[in-house]
């Protein structure tokens, strides 16, 4: 299907870009960022006292940066999604957010899970990630659940809820902060062009529940 392959074409462009841009800041930014922290250290010794303290929140200042460029890497391109696969990435990814953005993530994986086409487990791990993060920033609550399951031979379905303060589904459209980016409008078109679907329940103060479902690569291997 022409649709399909354009679909993960576009899908693996963008994760090729996103590794392209995290090389970049950790070949050539974050090591000019840490030269830069060194020579301070050394000028730091011979100049006037009375400057010391300028020199000081500029080094604080480079620090902050080195940690925002490794933080920033990491969510370009994790390791662990192109070394350990799926659930992997997913156990990652839980972590993340729990250090980053204090959520608490309750992950419940099928032990075997199937193997997945790369532009599949590209497009789910980044919808789950997005999700997680409308969490974090929108939903005002302190814990989400992600279940995936296998519930028949052909399709793998991930369940994302939290208790949080809800939102009103029919809001979703292009360029809001629900629907803009990689937002809940771009992962339910973007499933849809593979044979998947997402799907929302959600209302004011009574919390979401997100619905995702894709179809398996007709191999099976633990993913």
């Amino acid at each position: 299907d022409q649709l399909r392959a354009l679909a993960a074409q576009l899908t693996l462009a963008e994760q090729r870009e996103r590794q392209r841009l995290a090389k970049v800041l950790h070949d050539h930014l974050q090591q000019l960022l840490v030269a830069a922290k060194y020579r301070l250290a050394a000028l730091n010794r011979h100049i006037d006292p009375a400057v010391q303290q300028n020199a000081k929140e500029v080094g604080q200042l480079l620090d902050d940066s080195i940690r925002a460029s490794r933080s920033l890497t990491a969510e370009l391109s994790s390791p662990v999604f192109q070394e350990g696969g799926f659930s992997k990435a997913l156990d990652w990814l839980a972590a993340w957010m729990a250090d980053k953005h204090g959520l608490k993530v309750d992950l419940s994986l099928e032990p075997d899970l199937p193997l997945l086409a790369e532009d599949v487990k590209v497009l789910l791990f980044e919808s789950i990630r997005e999700l997680l993060f409308n969490t974090a920033k929108h939903a005002q609550a302190p814990a989400v659940t992600v279940q995936v399951r296998r519930t028949d031979p052909g399709t793998l379905h991930i369940l994302v809820k939290d208790e949080g303060i809800g939102f009103d589904p029919t809001q979703i459209k292009p360029g809001n902060k629900l629907g803009g980016g990689f937002g809940l409008f771009s992962i339910r078109e973007r499933l849809a062009l593979i044979g998947g679907k997402l799907e929302i329940e959600s209302a004011p103060n009574q919390g979401s529940r997100f619905k995702l479902s894709a179809p398996l690569d007709r191999k099976t291997a633990k993913s």
